[in-house]
């Protein structure tokens, strides 16, 4: 009885290792192809996106030298807080000066307007005092 329980727990210990030897194998061509996928898809894939990091780490450091140059030359520059505010004043008084000077103009031009109208009515007037006392110019 020892002798044949013994062979039933050896078939069964026999079925798991052909079973375990059948998931390894599968295992195993799962994974050979997975590496064929890596080797012909995804290395020429990732060499291709490595070049283009290159690429772009070179421009950015390019672009980080250029702000430092800008941010130096920023720097270097003046405040023009002060000038600003100072330009600012200086054109709103210049605006007032000639807001005024225009206004003055105006009030000129029209006593002006109004002086000619008197001296054309001067001048016609004097034309018939000459047309009536007879001389003719």
């Amino acid at each position: 009885m020892k002798v044949i329980l013994m062979l039933f727990q050896s078939k069964g210990v026999n079925t798991k290792a052909q079973d375990s030897r059948d998931r390894t194998n599968r295992l195993y061509e799962e994974a050979s192809a997975v590496r064929d996928i890596v080797n012909n898809e995804l290395q020429p894939r990732m060499e291709t996106a490595m070049v283009d990091v290159d690429g772009v780490r070179e421009k950015n450091k390019h672009t980080k030298d250029y702000v430092e140059i800008i941010s130096r030359k920023l720097d270097a520059m003046p405040d023009l807080t002060e000038k600003l505010k100072e330009t600012v004043i200086n054109a709103t008084d210049a605006e007032t000066v000639a807001h005024d000077a225009l206004a003055s103009i105006d009030a000129r031009a029209e006593v002006i307007k109004n002086d000619m109208k008197t001296a054309r009515g001067l001048m016609d007037d004097d034309a018939e005092i000459q047309f009536a006392i007879g001389k003719n110019s």
